[in-house]
């Protein structure tokens, strides 16, 4: 399973990155702390199955970014 995970603070990412890992061996977590780092990232995936994303992001809403992501 692909995950991008787009969260700007750190140890909220990395618990979080830890615990998708405990959950199953094949969970493959691309991060990202802003959307444009996230838009960067996104062409060099295959394929994702879930986007985490911070609905509430520095200098935008995340909600308002999710198309980005697409």
């Amino acid at each position: 399973m692909n995950i991008l995970f787009i969260e700007d603070h750190v140890l909220v990412r990395e618990s979080l990155i830890y615990a998708l890992k405990k959950l199953h061996d094949d969970i493959f977590v691309i991060e990202a702390s802003n959307i444009s780092e996230a838009v960067q990232l996104i062409p060099n995936v295959k394929s994702l199955d879930m986007i985490l994303l911070d609905i509430a992001l520095p200098g935008t809403d995340g909600l308002t970014a999710l198309p980005d992501c697409y």
